[in-house]
């Protein structure tokens, strides 16, 4: 009775930190709705009968923009909920578009691609908010391709449209395109870039 019944352990406060773009409301109201419990056919809301690994759950599979949540019981009455939610590193783009974090998860529609921002365009089918839509590994490489060109090269890149396995295109700020080989060297192909730059296309080509 003591552990399951008394108010000491009635769980009275939520405490939730690292959020941004979820509201904290919105938390609070879903970990409410899992507090209350059965034990021996009696409610109760003590703190040693909440499901913390439900909570985690119904937090990630509602909220697409969360990577992350870690649920913990602070003695005696509180549950305590960290957020890490997910960074956006480019927008992925179809008929619609979408911010896409370093795993490679869509998880906020954005409405146009905004100034700035890095494109990654697919072909494939649209999907749901916390689909993956493209690998990490190969995120991972394209991000890279596009640091280094703009780096190596001098040269502002845009979009980029994984055009096969092999094949990368690469859409530069004044509209022309790169195409690299994927599973070729990667310094090399850059290296051939800039010659081709330097001493064969002018500036003002």
């Amino acid at each position: 009775y003591f552990l399951f019944f008394s108010p000491t352990f009635r769980v009275e406060k939520i405490i939730v930190s690292g959020n941004e773009k979820v509201a904290q409301e919105d938390i609070e109201a879903l970990v409410g709705q899992n507090l209350e419990n059965r034990v021996l056919f009696f409610k109760t809301k003590s703190i040693f009968s909440v499901d913390l690994g439900r909570i985690k759950k119904d937090i990630l599979a509602k909220y697409p923009q969360i990577a992350e949540v870690e649920a913990n019981r602070g003695f005696f009455d509180a549950i305590k909920v960290e957020i890490t939610e997910r960074q956006a590193v480019a927008v992925w783009c179809n008929q619609s578009c979408f911010l896409l974090d370093g795993e490679g998860i869509i998880f906020e529609q954005v409405q146009g691609t905004g100034p700035g921002l890095f494109i990654v365009r697919n072909e494939s089918a649209e999907g749901e908010l916390g689909d993956k839509k493209i690998e990490k590994a190969l995120l991972s490489q394209v991000l890279e391709i596009k640091t280094k060109t703009e780096g190596a090269a001098g040269v502002p890149v845009k979009e980029a449209l994984p055009a096969s396995e092999e094949r990368l295109n690469l859409k530069t700020a004044e509209g022309w395109q790169i195409y690299f080989n994927l599973k070729g060297d990667l310094d090399w192909q850059l290296t051939e870039l800039k010659l081709v730059l330097d001493k064969q296309i002018s500036p003002k080509k």
